[in-house]
């Protein structure tokens, strides 16, 4: 059996739960997303994309909900989960174990039914043919520690992260635990290693940290401990910059 990243969609709405649907018309075609009424002429119908539809009654030849769908994202991110829950302008995607994120319906590509595969949840593992949001790699420009003006690059994996940052004045590593994954935001909980430079100085630096990025800004706030027998200073370890996923 094949192995897949599946990953359960939760769509929730304010109001009141709306399930996934498959529509077929007459003349062969089909479309899923939500029913959202009906009258004695027409079914109205809004795929997950946000594209409305009013079918006369007489074209619609049937309706049945969906469970597992292969959903594509705009961006050409492939996900397969299952339908639970709608809201007006977003899916939130949760798959047990390994945290959430949100997609903004306009995002969406397109919805078709996901019959091959089971029902393994694995975000390791890539199905053929299938980018996978949650493992990317990241490059971008930074100010601050360790080296003043910084190039930042690194990986994101599905649990771990790793960037490298290089400047006028340092070099650092970072690696740590993933806290969260979104289409437009990621965070994580780091260890960071420092070398610095400056004015015919130099140590080593060693602390904690926080990493998020939000729509490509990013931000790193942590404490660096002074590796060094002759002092017990603490520094405060800060970047904000520009950073974003190669592989979107």
């Amino acid at each position: 059996m094949k192995t897949i990243i599946s990953l359960i969609l939760f769509i929730v709405s304010s109001a009141t739960a709306l399930s996934l649907h498959k529509i077929g018309l007459s003349d062969g075609t089909d479309f899923i997303g939500i029913k959202t009424g009906e009258d004695s002429s027409f079914l109205y119908f809004e795929e997950l994309n946000m594209t409305k539809h009013s079918f006369p009654l007489n074209d619609v030849e049937y309706i049945s909900e969906l469970n597992l769908v292969e959903v594509t994202m705009t961006s050409g991110t492939v996900v397969v989960g299952y339908i639970e829950e709608i809201t007006d302008t977003k899916v939130k995607i949760g798959y047990p174990g390994y945290g959430e994120s949100e997609y903004y319906r306009t995002n969406i590509e397109s919805v078709k039914p996901e019959k091959e595969y089971g029902s393994e949840i694995n975000p390791r593992t890539n199905p053929e043919n299938k980018s996978y949001l949650y493992d990317y790699h990241v490059f971008g420009v930074t100010l601050g520690m360790p080296g003043g003006t910084n190039l930042l690059f690194g990986n994101y994996g599905p649990y771990m992260m790793i960037n490298g940052t290089i400047g006028v004045l340092g070099a650092s590593i970072s690696t740590g635990a993933v806290l969260s994954h979104g289409e437009h935001l990621n965070s994580a909980l780091c260890a960071d290693l420092s070398y610095i430079y400056f004015l015919g100085f130099n140590t080593i630096i060693f602390g904690p940290s926080f990493q998020v990025n939000i729509h490509g800004f990013f931000v790193e706030i942590g404490l660096g401990f002074v590796l060094d027998m002759y002092s017990n200073m603490i520094v405060p370890d800060i970047q904000i910059g520009y950073v974003f996923r190669l592989n979107d």
